[in-house]
C-alpha cells in the first residue's frame, strides 16, 4: 500500500505567498534605512498580516497545527474551512475563546515572521489577541481596520428563523336583534355564519312575556323560563363547551333559522333581545354589507312572526342615503267578527301601506314611491341619513287592540268647613272672583273640585286603571267605590259640599279598605266546569305515564282520561247539590285533572281554593300537595273554604217607611234577637234603601241609634262539629260625633260571653270598615252566640249618633294557595276524591287568584287634623298611612293645600317610616301649593305617576272573535343604498366585534340617574393599542324599553363636537305620538363620535311622549356593541441572529372579548424540538415567536411598540406578550399551528469592532 497527500492549489498559493513575504521581510528586518523608511516597512508588514486574515479562507491554512487540532476535537468543522481567518479569530474572540483564537493568530503570524527582527501584535477591541516581542515605543506601526458581526459574548452568526400562523383563525361574533316589541306570537330570525364557523357558545338575552321552546334550523333547543319583568332581561347560555353541547352543533355555515315558540296562549312577544353566536372561524374580515362602488348596500330583515303582526323596530342608515325600497311578504287573515282588519307599515312618521285585503301577499315599494310619500327625494334622504329610523308593521287599533294598564287609585279630598275660604289666587280664574283683593280668588272647595276631575280623567285615560273617591271632614263624607266610569265619579265630586271639622284618618282607613275589598279576582277554575276524570284505579293511583311522570304533575300525559262537567260524582240516595256528570260508582277512589292558564306567574297577588267533596280530597297544584281533607262528611257549597253563615240584611221585609223595627226582626225571617222595646231611648232598626242610612252593599242595613240605654241584637248559630273559622263585618260610626262613654262592641257567646271588639269616639267612623276575627281559639258549640250592641246617648245632634253593621259573615278560613306553585302557561289541579261508602261521591272546585295592580292613594287635606276626638289625630293619621303603606303594599301620596295646611304632619302622612321612627330615604311623594295652577300640576305628576306605574303600551289585548292565523314571513326586508360615514374595509383589515359593560357597572340598579333628561348614564373605554391602527366601524346601544318606547340618547366622547352631550337620538323628531311610531331595542351611534383609547359616555331613556322631564329612564342590562376594524396585524415574524433554532412547547394565553383577561390559555409546539425549553433570548425560532405574538396583542397591549421576553421555561410571564397578565387577541385553537422555517450561518450584525495590528522591531 501506497502513502501520499494532495496538496490543493489554494494551498500551493498560500504557501508560496507565505514563503515569499517571510523572505522579504528577513531581509528588510536586516537593511539599515532612514526612521521614514523603517516606518514604512513596519507599516506594510502590518498590512500585509491584514490582509492575510481577511482573505485567508481556514481551508487554506488547514495544515496550521492550530487548525489539525481544531478538526480534530470539533472546535473547527469542515463548514469551517470556507471561513476566513478573520471570521475565525473573530468568532473565537466574540465567544471567549481567548487561546483559541490566540493560538490560530501565532500560526499564522509566526509562519511569516519567523527569523525576522520584528515584533507584532493583534489587538481586537482593545484586547490582545496575540503578542510576539517587547513593543518598542520609539518605532511602531498601528494599522486599524473596522470588522462588522463581532461583539463580546454575541454570536458571530447563527440562525435566524422565520414564524408563522397557518389556518389562522379568529373567534367571530354574530348578533342576531330582537325589538323594541316583537310579537304576538312565534318569531323567526335568520343568522348569516361563515361556511367554516365552528359555533363554540351561543347565549340569548331577552325580555319575553312568557316562556318559550327554541329551535335552531328546526331543531328544538330547549325550553327556557322567563324569570325577570319589565325593564330587565333573561339571559341563558343556550350551549357551551359545559352546556348542552350538542345544541351547538346544530349551526352551520351559511343561513341558520332561530324560531321562537312561545308556550302560553297570550304574552306571546319578545320586548328586546338579542342572540349572540360565538364562532371560530378563519376569515378574519367580516360584515353584513355588498359594496358597489362609491355605494354600499344595506338590508334591514324583518323577523317572522305567526300569530298578530305587532312589531316595533328600527333601521340604520349609516351615512348618506341614495335609494331605498321594501318588499313586505305576509299573510293577513285578520278578522274582527268576520270583517278584516287593516294592517300598515310606517317608515318614521309616514305611513307606507295600509291594506285590509285578506290572504297572502307579496308586495314591492319602490324608491320613487317612497320618495313621494315622503315629499320628495331630497326629503326622503335628508329623514333617512345618517339616522336610526323607527318602523312600525302592526294591525289598526280597533276595540280588541289597546295599550293595558292596572292600577287603583284613590282621591282623598278634604272637604272641612275651611274648604269654603275664598284665598286661592288663579290666573286662569275658572270660577267667579270670590272676594275684593287684587287679582282672581277663588274658593279652596271649587279648585279642589276641578283638580280631583283632572285627575279623575289622567287616571282613566288609560285602560284597565280604575279610580275611586273619598270626601272627609268629621268624618268621612262622602264615598265612591273604585270605578272606571269617568262620568260617575265627577258627577259625585260636583256633589261635594264643605263642613265639619278635619279626620284624615278617617279618609286613609276608608280609602284603604275600599281598594283591599275592590282587588280584582280572576276564576281561574270556575266552579261547575268541566274536568277530566279517571275511575279505573279505585284501590291506587294511576300508573306513572311513559315519560315516567306522575299524575299529579302538569306534564302528565292525560289524552285518554274522560271528561265531564263538576258535580262529578254519583249519588244511590240524591241530596242537593247534585251531581250534573254521573261517573259511577267505581266502589273507591277517583282522579281528576283540569288544566288553565296563567298567563303572568308573577302578576299573581295570592289565591285561594274552595273544595266540594263528599267524603274527601286531596289536592295537588303542578304536583305540590296544596290540601288533604280527612274528615269524611257530605258534599255542600264549599265543605273546604267555605261560608257557614252571610247575613247582608237584604232578605228582610220593610215596613211602610222602609224601616224593620225589633218585633219585625224577631219574627222574620227569624235571624236576629233584639233585646227590650223600641223607645226614644233604644232603636234598633233594619233600615231598607232608607236615606240618609246607606248600607255597605246593598241598600239595607242593621243600625243602633238614640241609644240611651244599652241595647243589642244576636243571632245563634249552629258550629258544632266545625273549626278554623272566621267573623268577619263591615261596621261604621257616625255620621255624628260620639261623646265621651258612648261606645258599641261585639261579643260571642261559646259557653261563656267574650268581648271581641269595642268603638268609641277614638276610633276613627264616618266610613264603612272591615274586621276580620279569628275564631280558632274559641269553642264550636250547637248555640254559638253572635251579639252586637251599642250605648250611644244623643245628648248632641239627635240621632246621629249611630253604629251600622252589614255583612256579617262566619266562614271557614280561607284555603290560600302558595303563589309560588303556580307557573306562567299550562297549570293542573289534580285531585283524589275517596269514597268509602256506596251511597255517594261528590266533587267539584273553585280556584281563584287576586291578581297585581299598583294601588295608591292620594291624600289632600288644607288644615290640621283634629278628629276623632280622644285620639292624637295628628299621629292616627301617621299611623293609618304607615299601615296602608307597610302592611298593605300602597302608595300613599300627599298634597298640602293653601297657607293653612299642617304640613309637618301631611309631610310625615307621606314620609315616615314608623317602625324605624325615621324619614324614608329619598321619598317623593310629599307636595304643597297655594295656587289653583300649582295645584294642578301636582295632581296631573301624581296621577301620571300612578297611571303610568303599570301601564303596557304595545301589548295587544285580544278580545272577541279574532283569527290568529297570521304570518309575516322573514323574507321580508328594507334594501338602501347609501355612501358610508365611515370608509370601507381596507385590505388585510380584521374586524372583531366587542360588548361594553352594562349599564349597571357605570351607575347601578338606578332607572334615571339624569332627572333633567329623564335618562341612565353609563361609559366605557374602547381599547386602543398604538402597535396597530384600530378604528370604531360599526356601533349600537341596546335598549330594553319594556312597554314604553326607546326616545332619547346622548353621546359624550373627546369626538363629540367641543367635547360636549350631543343628542344622536330624540323620538319625538318624528311624532308626539308614540302608539304609532316603531321602538328601536338597538339605536346607533355615529362611529365618527366615539373615540378609541378614550372614554365615551352615554344617555338612554324612555317615554311614552316626548318630554324630557317626564322620561321613565332605562334598564340597567343596555349596554353598547361595536365593531372595530383592525389593521397592521401581522402572521409571520422574523428572528435576530441566535446560535440555535430548537424551538419549544410555549404556554400562550389568549383573551377574545377585549377586556385584557383572558379566557383560557393554550400550550403551542413550535421548531423542530418541542422538547426544549423556551429560550426567546437564545432560540432563533423561540424569539420570532414572541416576535409574532407581539403582533397579535393588538387590543390592550400592556407594552405597545415592544417586544417584552420576559419568560420562564414555559412560556411569557410578567408583562411579556402572550402572558397571563397580558394576554394576545386572537383564540388559538387546535386548528391554528405555528410553522417555522430558518438558516445557518447567517452572520451578526453586532458591532461593529476594531481590529488593530502593531508593528515593531
Amino acid at each position: 500500500m501506497k502513502n501520499g497527500f494532495l496538496l490543493s492549489l489554494d494551498a500551493l498559493i498560500a504557501i508560496s505567498l507565505l514563503m515569499m513575504i517571510s523572505i522579504f521581510l528577513v531581509g528588510l528586518s536586516y537593511t539599515y534605512s532612514s526612521p521614514d523608511l523603517r516606518y514604512q516597512r513596519y507599516y506594510y508588514a502590518g498590512k500585509d498580516l491584514v490582509i492575510l486574515l481577511e482573505q485567508t479562507k481556514m481551508g487554506s491554512v488547514s495544515f496550521f497545527p492550530s487548525v489539525q487540532d481544531y478538526l480534530s476535537r470539533g472546535v473547527l468543522g469542515q463548514g469551517d474551512m470556507n471561513r476566513t481567518m478573520l471570521d475565525v479569530v473573530g468568532a473565537f474572540w466574540a465567544a471567549g475563546n481567548q487561546s483559541y483564537a490566540e493560538n490560530l493568530t501565532r500560526d499564522m503570524v509566526n509562519s511569516i515572521l519567523n527569523n525576522t527582527a520584528y515584533g507584532f501584535e493583534v489587538i481586537m477591541n482593545g484586547e490582545t489577541i496575540y503578542q510576539n516581542g517587547s513593543v518598542n515605543p520609539d518605532f511602531i506601526a498601528r494599522l486599524t481596520t473596522i470588522v462588522s458581526g463581532y461583539e463580546k459574548t454575541k454570536p458571530v452568526n447563527g440562525y435566524v428563523a422565520k414564524v408563522y400562523m397557518t389556518r389562522v383563525r379568529k373567534t367571530g361574533l354574530d348578533f342576531i336583534y330582537f325589538g323594541g316589541y316583537v310579537g304576538d306570537g312565534n318569531v323567526t330570525r335568520f343568522v348569516t355564519l361563515p361556511e367554516d364557523a365552528n359555533v363554540t357558545n351561543v347565549y340569548l338575552e331577552m325580555n319575553t312575556g312568557n316562556n318559550f321552546t327554541l329551535y335552531i334550523n328546526e331543531q328544538q333547543a330547549g325550553t327556557y323560563v322567563k324569570t325577570e319583568e319589565n325593564f330587565s332581561a333573561d339571559k341563558w347560555t343556550v350551549c357551551s363547551e359545559t352546556v348542552n353541547p350538542s345544541y351547538c352543533s346544530y349551526f352551520s355555515g351559511g343561513n341558520n333559522s332561530i324560531t321562537l315558540n312561545f308556550t302560553g296562549s297570550g304574552d306571546n312577544h319578545i320586548g328586546g333581545g338579542y342572540l349572540k353566536v360565538s364562532y371560530t372561524t378563519s376569515e378574519l374580515t367580516g360584515g353584513n354589507y355588498v359594496y358597489a362602488g362609491n355605494t354600499t348596500l344595506g338590508r334591514y330583515w324583518f323577523p317572522g312572526i305567526k300569530g298578530l303582526i305587532n312589531l316595533y323596530s328600527s333601521f340604520y342608515v349609516p351615512g348618506t342615503l341614495k335609494n331605498i325600497s321594501v318588499r313586505l311578504h305576509y299573510r293577513n287573515n285578520l278578522t274582527l267578527n268576520n270583517v278584516s282588519i287593516p294592517l300598515y307599515f310606517i317608515i318614521g312618521s309616514e305611513e307606507i301601506l295600509r291594506s285590509n285585503e285578506t290572504g297572502e301577499k307579496d308586495i314591492y315599494i319602490s324608491d320613487e314611491n317612497i320618495s313621494g310619500i315622503f315629499g320628495g327625494k331630497t326629503n326622503l334622504t335628508n329623514i333617512l341619513s345618517n339616522a336610526t329610523i323607527p318602523i312600525r308593521f302592526g294591525t289598526e287599533t280597533f276595540s280588541f287592540i289597546s295599550g293595558e294598564a292596572a292600577s287603583d287609585s284613590v282621591l282623598i279630598t278634604d272637604i272641612s268647613g275651611s274648604m269654603d275660604t275664598c284665598d286661592v289666587q288663579t290666573s286662569e280664574c275658572l270660577h267667579a272672583d270670590c272676594n275684593d283683593a287684587s287679582g282672581c280668588q277663588n274658593r279652596r272647595i271649587d279648585v279642589a273640585k276641578d283638580v280631583d276631575k283632572e285627575f279623575v280623567n289622567t287616571i282613566l285615560n288609560y285602560t284597565g286603571n280604575r279610580a275611586g273617591l273619598v270626601s272627609y271632614e268629621t268624618v268621612v263624607d262622602e264615598v265612591h267605590p273604585l270605578s272606571n266610569d269617568s262620568s260617575s265619579l265627577i258627577s259625585h265630586i260636583d256633589g261635594y259640599a264643605e263642613g265639619g271639622w278635619t279626620c284624615i284618618s278617617c279618609g286613609i282607613l276608608v280609602a284603604r279598605d275600599m281598594i283591599i275589598d275592590s282587588r280584582m279576582v280572576d276564576r281561574v277554575v270556575p266552579s261547575k266546569s268541566s274536568w277530566l276524570y279517571n275511575t279505573s284505579y279505585p284501590s291506587g293511583e294511576p300508573p306513572n305515564d311513559a315519560n315516567g311522570t306522575s299524575w299529579k304533575e302538569h306534564n302528565y300525559t292525560d289524552s285518554g282520561w274522560s271528561s265531564g262537567q263538576t258535580i262529578l260524582g254519583f249519588e244511590s240516595t240524591p241530596y242537593s247539590p247534585n251531581v250534573d256528570t254521573d261517573i259511577g260508582d267505581n266502589g273507591g277512589d277517583y282522579f281528576f285533572r283540569k288544566h288553565f292558564n296563567v298567563n303572568d306567574v308573577d302578576s299573581i297577588r295570592s289565591a285561594e281554593m274552595f273544595v266540594l267533596s263528599d267524603d274527601n280530597a286531596e289536592v295537588y297544584l303542578n304536583g305540590y300537595l296544596i290540601n288533604n281533607d280527612t274528615e269524611e262528611h257530605r258534599a255542600r257549597y264549599w265543605n273546604m273554604g267555605g261560608t257557614i253563615f252571610y247575613d247582608d240584611f237584604e232578605s228582610y221585609y220593610a215596613s211602610g217607611d222602609n224601616r224593620l223595627y225589633y218585633d219585625e226582626i224577631n219574627l222574620s225571617p227569624g235571624y236576629w234577637i233584639v233585646n227590650g222595646t223600641p223607645s226614644g231611648d233604644k232603636e234598633i232598626f233594619l233600615m231598607a234603601d232608607y236615606s240618609g242610612y246607606p248600607a255597605h252593599s246593598g241598600t239595607d242595613v242593621l243600625v243602633f241609634r238614640d241609644m240611651d240605654d244599652y241595647g243589642y241584637a244576636e243571632t245563634y248559630l249552629n258550629l258544632s262539629g266545625k273549626s278554623n273559622l272566621t267573623l268577619s263585618y263591615w261596621w261604621a260610626m257616625g255620621p255624628g260625633e260620639l261623646e265621651s262613654g258612648d261606645y258599641s262592641d261585639v261579643w260571642i257567646w261559646d259557653g261563656s260571653w267574650h268581648e271581641l271588639r269595642r268603638y268609641n269616639r277614638s276610633h276613627v267612623y264616618g266610613g264603612y270598615t272591615k274586621e276580620e276575627i279569628d275564631l280558632s281559639g274559641y269553642n264550636m258549640i250547637d248555640n254559638f252566640t253572635i251579639r252586637f250592641g251599642a250605648y250611644l246617648y244623643s245628648f248632641f245632634g239627635g240621632d246621629s249618633e249611630r253604629f251600622y253593621v252589614d255583612d256579617v259573615r262566619v266562614s271557614e278560613m280561607r284555603m290560600d294557595v302558595d303563589r309560588s306553585y303556580f307557573r306562567s302557561g299550562d297549570n293542573v289541579i289534580a285531585v283524589e276524591l275517596r269514597n268509602n261508602d256506596p251511597d255517594s261521591a261528590k266533587f267539584d272546585l273553585e280556584l281563584n287568584v287576586t291578581m297585581k295592580r299598583h294601588e295608591a292613594i292620594l291624600v289632600m287635606s288644607d288644615g290640621f287634623a283634629n278628629r276623632p276626638p280622644g285620639l292624637n289625630a295628628s299621629k292616627d293619621a301617621i299611623d293609618k298611612a304607615c299601615e296602608t303603606r307597610d302592611t298593605y303594599g300602597m302608595d300613599v301620596y300627599v298634597v298640602a293645600f293653601g297657607l293653612g295646611a299642617d304640613n309637618e304632619t301631611l309631610e310625615r302622612v307621606a314620609c315616615w317610616n314608623c317602625s324605624e321612627n325615621d324619614w324614608i330615604p329619598g321619598c317623593d311623594k310629599f307636595y304643597k301649593s297655594a295656587s289653583a295652577e300649582g295645584l294642578k300640576e301636582i295632581y296631573k305628576d301624581i296621577a301620571d305617576d300612578i297611571a303610568n306605574a303599570t301601564y303596557q303600551a304595545q301589548i295587544f289585548n285580544v278580545t272577541g272573535n279574532v283569527s290568529l292565523d297570521n304570518i309575516l314571513y322573514p323574507d321580508s326586508f328594507i334594501s338602501f343604498n347609501y355612501t358610508p360615514i365611515v370608509r370601507t374595509l381596507e385590505y388585510g383589515e380584521i374586524t372583531m366585534r366587542f360588548e361594553s359593560p352594562r349599564l349597571r357597572d357605570s351607575t347601578g340598579e338606578a332607572m334615571i340617574t339624569d332627572n333633567e333628561t329623564g335618562t341612565k348614564e353609563g361609559w366605557f373605554t374602547i381599547p386602543s393599542n398604538t402597535e396597530v391602527v384600530t378604528k370604531v366601524l360599526d356601533s349600537k346601544i341596546t335598549s330594553y324599553s319594556s312597554y314604553y318606547w326607546t326616545d332619547r340618547l346622548w353621546v359624550n366622547s373627546s369626538n363629540t363636537p367641543n367635547q360636549n352631550w350631543t343628542n344622536v337620538y330624540w323620538l319625538g323628531n318624528y311624532s308626539d305620538e308614540y302608539e304609532f311610531l316603531g321602538d328601536p331595542y338597538i339605536i346607533q351611534i355615529p362611529p365618527n363620535l366615539l373615540k378609541t383609547g378614550g372614554n365615551n359616555s352615554f344617555k338612554i331613556g324612555t317615554g311614552l311622549y316626548p318630554s324630557l322631564p317626564d322620561g321613565l329612564g332605562a334598564s340597567p342590562d343596555d349596554r353598547v356593541i361595536y365593531t372595530m376594524g383592525i389593521t397592521g396585524i401581522g402572521l409571520t415574524e422574523y428572528s435576530d441572529v441566535f446560535l440555535k433554532a430548537k424551538g419549544s412547547s410555549v404556554t400562550i394565553y389568549y383573551d377574545i372579548d377585549g377586556d385584557n383577561t383572558p379566557e383560557t390559555s393554550v400550550v403551542v409546539e413550535v421548531g423542530p424540538n418541542p422538547n426544549d425549553v423556551f429560550d426567546p433570548e437564545n432560540d432563533s425560532i423561540d424569539n420570532g415567536f414572541m416576535k409574532l405574538i407581539d403582533r397579535l396583542n393588538f387590543i390592550s397591549d400592556l407594552n405597545p411598540n415592544v417586544v417584552d421576553l420576559t419568560h420562564n421555561a414555559t412560556g411569557p410571564t410578567g408583562n411579556g406578550d402572550g402572558s397571563l397578565s397580558n394576554p394576545i387577541d386572537l383564540e388559538i385553537t387546535e386548528e391554528v399551528k405555528f410553522q417555522s422555517d430558518f438558516i445557518s450561518q447567517i452572520p451578526s450584525m453586532w458591532g461593529p469592532a476594531t481590529m488593530e495590528v502593531r508593528v515593531w522591531s
